[in-house]
């Protein structure tokens, strides 16, 4: 994955020249199926991440492994319950950790999409609660959004490239760490350890907020505040997940939203300027602090502020 944002196409007329279409995994391709081979990849590459979609007409036999030192998010495109590592295997996204070989069957003709972040960018990842590949399924409750989501991101993103250059490379690679990052957390707080007992979820959950309320919470990390409570940050996740269905680090995201939408919301407060509120509450990078908030309220922090003249 390179330094400065590149979006290609490549189509393929042979199984051994789709080998090469996805920049730095290693990938080895044999048709078994009859059919004329048609195959096709779109690539964005925007430094530690990049986003992908890969399709092919015919029953392959693959073996792939993402690029060493990465995460990669893989989200079949449609309902293909072929062989992975010799067993029938369905699910609506996958988690492969970087140079981990496995070995895929498909079914007929397929396509997916595939997100590689580098594990350096990914914060508080931790490999070894990952199996080489593991299924996405009940442990991340948006898992069957996450193909609608690739493809927005893949449609809209060459468009913004061309209309603003410089301002998607600045959002987007934060914006798709942050959903990846939400997803390990959710299936490490999920497959890492037994779960708390209710009680202790709750207690140590009801800890957290009294914490977050007693400090300045604008810069407060997840790692900052296991560290005030004195508990791994591994317990401190799997307790938010019990106690609230989020990770904490989505928790203080949303906290922080939250105070910046009452800001926005209320007229004295309001005459600061989008801008300065964001600042205020933790959100250094407008663009981001828009797209959380609109993904967040379905409403732009300027349409928030025009509709309150308007009332």
């Amino acid at each position: 994955m390179s330094g400065s944002p590149k979006f290609t196409v490549s189509t393929s007329l042979d199984a051994s020249e789709q080998e090469g279409a996805m920049p730095a995994w290693h990938q080895r391709y044999t048709q078994l199926g009859p059919g004329r081979f048609r195959g096709a990849n779109l690539h964005l590459d925007l430094g530690d991440v990049a986003v992908g979609e890969e399709r092919s007409n015919v029953v392959l036999a693959e073996t792939s492994a993402p690029p060493t030192g990465t995460v990669a998010l893989c989200i079949p495109g449609q309902v293909n319950e072929g062989f992975i590592n010799g067993v029938r295997k369905s699910a609506p996204a996958f988690i492969h950790v970087g140079g981990a070989e496995i070995d895929i069957v498909t079914e007929g003709s397929s396509f997916g999409y595939y997100i590689t972040v580098r594990e350096s960018a990914l914060p508080g990842f931790d490999r070894a609660a990952f199996a080489p590949l593991a299924a996405i399924g009940g442990a991340y409750p948006l898992a069957h959004e996450l193909s609608a989501w690739a493809s927005a991101i893949l449609t809209s993103a060459p468009e913004g490239m061309r209309r603003t250059p410089g301002e998607v490379d600045k959002v987007l690679p934060g914006y798709i760490i942050d959903r990846v990052a939400e997803i390990c957390g959710y299936m490490a707080g999920g497959n890492s350890m037994p779960p708390l007992r209710g009680t202790d979820a709750l207690t140590l959950f009801r800890a957290a907020l009294r914490c977050a309320d007693e400090i300045d919470d604008t810069l407060l990390r997840v790692s900052h505040l296991a560290s005030r409570l004195d508990v791994p940050e591994h317990i401190l996740r799997a307790a938010f997940l019990q106690a609230t269905g989020h990770t904490p680090r989505i928790w203080l995201r949303q906290r922080r939203l939250d105070r910046a939408r009452r800001a926005l919301l209320d007229p004295e407060t309001a005459r600061k300027g989008v801008t300065q509120i964001a600042m205020d509450c933790g959100f250094y990078h407008l663009g981001r602090f828009a797209a959380y908030y609109a993904n967040t309220f379905h409403e732009t922090p300027i349409d928030t502020v025009r509709s309150k003249l308007r009332a």
